[in-house]
């Protein structure tokens, strides 16, 4: 007998693109509610998408608003907020279009780093196999050569030898505590004793502070097109957004806004903006066109972005090759350079 498969509980919005897409289309051609979330449970979505679609209707029929089951079935916040203005404002169906085309980016942005990470993830990978490899299976059979001869190893022989029967005796406990820190760090990583030191190694990747800026004021300027007010809207995106220096800048920027400091101040004792959003920010504050002018800013951003990871790939997959290339060498040649002195004695 089949076990039913347990709901799931935490959805993220590139995980939902799909279902918004239809969901969209079918609200735009003016379906009732209840009757779209029907259609869209019987044809052309996913098992998981299903029993989401199955959660919400047992929430609505219990008399909740949309806004109301979508936040306790997904968890997700900014969809959440957005539903919950659409449902007040009357303008459920063009609020749904902004969060699919909100999703879409945000699945474009996944897959765009995960071209640039997969070829260099794949060579560590193979890397870490070949030399584990080498120390379970090649070395321990290279010493024990060695030592019927009672040949005097170079240094650099000794060093690799003895990494490899260290690897051989107590490998499979390294690796096993590296997966248990990974699971841990993964599980906690919201916490407030492991966001430190998530924040020191995402502080060392400018690429990603930016990612994290751009879709920072993206979700602004969604919120602000919504009807939000720009504190409000802040606000939304403190529980969007868990990394501790996007944290630290929200914090900073609802203090300031409260006591009626301007956004381009407030944004130039930061360092986590660019020059750019601050110069934008000034025009949005004389021109009064705050969200459209975030929209543009988040345009150029993304086309930078693209830019720079295509620069990051052109640079990344050769010298990631290279390395790949002088580990490995470094450790055959440290494993035949006895052998000089094995053709000394012939």
């Amino acid at each position: 007998m089949s076990r039913k498969k347990t709901p799931k509980m935490y959805w993220s919005l590139w995980e939902l693109v799909s279902f918004f897409e239809s969901f969209s289309h079918l609200m735009l051609a003016g379906l009732p509610l209840l009757q779209a979330l029907s259609i869209l449970k019987v044809h052309g979505v996913r098992p998981s998408e299903q029993q989401l679609i199955a959660q919400l209707e047992q929430k609505l029929t219990q008399g909740f608003s949309f806004a109301k089951s979508w936040q306790e079935v997904t968890r997700e916040s900014l969809s959440s907020a957005l539903f919950s203005v659409a449902e007040e404002s009357g303008a459920f169906a063009l609020m749904l279009k902004h969060i699919t085309q909100y999703a879409k980016s945000q699945l474009a942005w996944r897959r765009l780093w995960w071209q640039a990470l997969r070829y260099p993830l794949f060579l560590c990978g193979l890397t870490l196999l070949l030399i584990l490899l080498l120390c379970v299976w090649v070395i321990p059979q290279f010493a024990s050569l060695y030592e019927s001869f009672h040949v005097k190893l170079p240094q650099l022989t000794q060093w690799i030898v003895q990494a490899g029967q260290s690897m051989q005796h107590h490998g499979l406990q390294l690796m096993a505590v590296i997966g248990v820190s990974i699971a841990i760090m993964f599980f906690f990583r919201r916490h407030s004793y492991v966001q430190p030191y998530l924040y020191r190694c995402q502080r060392a990747f400018s690429l990603y502070r930016r990612a994290e800026e751009l879709r920072f004021w993206h979700a602004v300027a969604l919120l602000l097109n919504a009807g939000l007010s720009l504190k409000k809207s802040i606000q939304v995106c403190q529980g969007l957004f868990q990394t501790l220096s996007m944290q630290q800048a929200m914090r900073l920027l609802l203090q300031q806004l409260k006591h009626g400091v301007r956004l381009s101040v407030i944004l130039r004792q930061n360092r986590l903006f660019s020059p750019s959003l601050i110069a934008m920010m000034a025009m949005a504050e004389e021109s009064g066109q705050l969200s459209s002018l975030l929209l543009a800013y988040v345009e150029q951003g993304i086309t930078e972005m693209q830019l720079r990871m295509d620069a990051l790939k052109t640079w990344a997959e050769p010298l990631v090759l290279c390395l790949v290339g002088i580990l490995v060498g470094v450790v055959l040649i440290a494993l035949y350079l006895p052998m000089v002195e094995l053709g000394k004695w012939v």
